[in-house]
């Protein structure tokens, strides 16, 4: 392994990827066309005069249909009216026509996977990626305005991307809002249980440029309704990149080659509102750059109760 790679590492299966918020985003400081894609991937991409200008609406999440609906705004900045397809990717797109330099609005369904358990931790996942012609549209859209309503009594998990909490509708919702980004899955990790865990996790140093040791902090905090009990919180590193010493780490072979140093530790009791700061030691085999660590996972019984951001390590010190 070179000091200089860029790896993702991959999470334990079953914990921390399948409930996670991510949300891809690429952002452009203006309205450019998606240079490279074509030649990178051969995609086909829509090159005409129509491009996005927002895409916004409100997701209520305690709707489990398997498609909910959002409004694209499409502006046409030719000198001649336009009949287009315009939609998500993965569901059926709505026929519309914008008039020359002009805006038009409409209504297309976007298609939702769900995963989990109704009455704990689940996930709600979204495809968002604009598609004009059936094609992917070549220019991001100028602005996301999205509103993601929690069902009633649910507490949120976590959001890879920040997004901001909003009561304006008199429910508990997040707000995805951007500029001039592409989006492409959004995924939302919520709970319908009690007890729910907001888990901050960071690292010192966030340079590892050496052989050493790295400081984990985890910062757990009940924001649920009853008192946490017998909760396990999980961490997972590369065994080629960190290791560790004690009781609470233990290598685990998966699957294909994958294997795992794991961290556990037990929190007997949190009450509502409570917090709760964990500390432990990985020592660093090598320098490693550009790499995003797994999120901590929190496990009451066979629920999961929270998930905690996920730290990237910085790139080495020039």
């Amino acid at each position: 392994m070179n000091a200089g790679r860029m790896r993702a590492v991959r999470p334990l299966s079953g914990l921390s990827v399948a409930l996670m918020l991510t949300v891809a985003v690429a952002p452009v400081g203006h309205a450019q066309p998606v240079h490279g894609m074509r030649e990178m991937s051969g995609l086909r991409l829509y090159q005409g005069p129509v491009h996005v200008k927002q895409v916004a609406g409100i997701v209520d999440l305690a709707d489990t249909a398997a498609m909910t609906r959002l409004t694209l705004v499409l502006r046409n900045d030719s000198a001649a009216t336009q009949a287009i397809s315009a939609g998500f990717r993965g569901a059926p797109p709505e026929r519309i026509s914008v008039q020359s330099r002009d805006t038009n609005r409409v209504v297309v369904p976007v298609r939702v996977e769900r995963t989990g358990s109704r009455a704990g931790a689940q996930t709600a996942a979204f495809e968002l990626f604009p598609e004009l012609m059936s094609l992917p549209a070549s220019l991001p859209p100028e602005e996301v305005n999205v509103l993601f309503l929690l069902p009633p009594g649910a507490s949120f998990l976590r959001a890879k991307t920040p997004m901001v909490r909003d009561t304006t509708s008199g429910r508990i919702g997040y707000r995805l809002a951007r500029k001039r980004a592409y989006l492409t899955r959004v995924n939302i990790a919520y709970t319908t249980g009690r007890v729910a865990l907001e888990i901050q996790k960071s690292m010192v140093p966030t340079v590892v440029d050496r052989v050493g040791p790295v400081t984990v902090t985890l910062v757990v905090r009940n924001v649920g309704s009853a008192t946490a009990s017998s909760v396990v919180l999980h961490d997972d590193f590369d065994p080629g990149d960190f290791a560790g010493e004690g009781a609470e780490f233990t290598l685990v072979n998966g699957k294909e080659n994958d294997r795992r140093l794991v961290w556990s530790h037990r929190l007997d009791t949190l009450e509502p509102n409570g917090t709760a700061t964990v500390r432990y030691t990985v020592r660093a085999l090598l320098p490693i750059t550009s790499v995003t660590l797994s999120a901590v996972t929190a496990t009451s019984g066979q629920d999961l109760v929270g998930v905690s951001n996920r730290v990237r390590l910085d790139r080495l010190r020039r």
